[in-house]
């Protein structure tokens, strides 16, 4: 008990699982960068803002990747999660933020009914089987 409530501890040990930084140069070319939600704040609902949470490099590094060209198109996959308050999904969001940086729309898709990661998988795969035959799914970072 000890052990998992101390901040510091729980981190380290976290941290043994955390993948090593691949440096952005070393990425290869995509077409299509995927970005989990879980990093916006769903509790807020403003429609000139988006709220972030822990996790917003997700989406700030795929604008960065799709800026330095190593991904053509950004697909963000995140529903509404299992408690909703907010009317919009967390991919409208997201894209609302991309649109804002000045990014354009044909170049950001979007799958919002997913409510976890288990899903997040499931229908990616089917948004792709549907749009493409399917690009290869490869860990960017």
């Amino acid at each position: 008990m000890l052990f998992f409530t101390n901040p510091f501890l729980s981190n380290l040990a976290l941290l043994a699982w955390e993948p090593e930084f691949k440096s952005f140069d070393g990425i290869e070319n995509h077409e299509i960068g995927i970005v989990l939600t879980g990093v916006t704040n769903l509790n807020k609902t403003a429609t000139d803002r988006t709220f972030f949470n822990k996790g917003a490099d997700r989406i700030t590094h795929a604008l960065q990747l799709y800026r330095m060209g190593k991904i053509k198109k950004i697909l963000i996959t995140g529903g509404q999660g299992l408690n909703p308050v907010n009317p919009q999904s967390e991919a409208e969001l997201l894209q609302r933020f991309l649109i804002m940086t000045g990014m354009p729309e044909s170049d950001i898709l979007i799958e919002d009914q997913s409510k976890n990661t288990a899903q997040n998988a499931q229908f990616t795969r089917d948004f792709f089987r549907k749009k493409t035959e399917s690009p290869p799914i490869r860990n960017l970072c």
